[in-house]
């Protein structure tokens, strides 16, 4: 085994040893969600900004709150802004 080898071996052991857990509950789409995340702790940070994403676009497409869907059920037309 070559030194690059055993380099290459002790990094990978290595990686969960750094990992961390983020867990995320809330609502996602009008239905209870829960996330659970590991992995770098960066990682982690981008994954939760991609579920407060998520939480915008339900309220988007909210049939209970108001939102551009109920106003195209209602209006029957949207504006392209």
């Amino acid at each position: 085994m070559n030194r690059r080898r055993v380099l290459t071996i002790l990094a990978a052991a290595a990686l969960p040893l750094r990992a961390t857990a983020t867990e995320w509950h809330g609502i996602a789409l009008g239905a209870e969600a829960r996330v659970v995340l590991s992995g770098p702790k960066g990682d982690a940070r981008a994954a939760l900004a991609a579920l407060a994403l998520l939480a915008e676009m339900g309220s988007e497409f909210s049939l209970y709150r108001p939102s551009s869907l109920t106003r195209l059920n209602r209006d029957g037309w949207l504006d392209a802004s």
